[in-house]
């Protein structure tokens, strides 16, 4: 285990930020802002034990964990007062000069695991680099690469 040097909390070994305030563990990521900029992706911790998702998203400051609620749909945008529940507001992470629509995509759980659908989203879905269709769905893995317009994020998940 790997104590967080802000917050106590006891992390995996090989985590690279913190499960608990989100702050970088080690300092060997260099922050990735522009999304040309990206030469290769984070190394991420090794996959969790009990059944997790969550995404981690880079940012100016540099990577910054969002832990969705397993088992249960949810739809990834920006503030939408309409928006149903279950909508994860990106907004924190500069969603709307990064082109992410109000309800851009959604992550569902079926039988072959959490899954990744484009729901009509203006600047596009990508998965692994590849621009989804309207209503595509990929099944997403540890590891893989998803991308909401310009808001890149990395998949963690069992």
């Amino acid at each position: 285990m790997k104590a967080c040097g802000y917050c106590g909390e006891d992390n995996r070994e090989g985590s690279l930020v913190c499960r608990s305030c989100g702050k970088l563990l080690r300092q060997t990521l260099s922050v990735i802002h522009v999304l040309h900029e990206i030469k290769n992706k984070p190394q991420l911790p090794p996959p969790p034990t009990r059944p997790e998702l969550t995404l981690m998203i880079l940012i100016s400051q540099g990577v910054k964990p969002l832990t969705l609620p397993y088992g249960e749909r949810v739809t990834l945008g920006r503030f939408d007062p309409e928006s149903q529940l279950n909508h994860i507001d990106l907004d924190l992470f500069d969603a709307l000069k990064s082109g992410v629509s109000r309800i851009h995509a959604a992550i569902e759980y079926m039988p072959e695991g959490p899954t990744l659908t484009d729901l009509k989203s203006t600047n596009g879905t990508y998965f692994n680099g590849e621009r989804l269709e309207t209503h595509e769905t990929q099944i997403l893995r540890y590891g893989d690469e998803v991308r909401l317009g310009k808001l890149v994020m990395y998949i963690y998940t069992q």
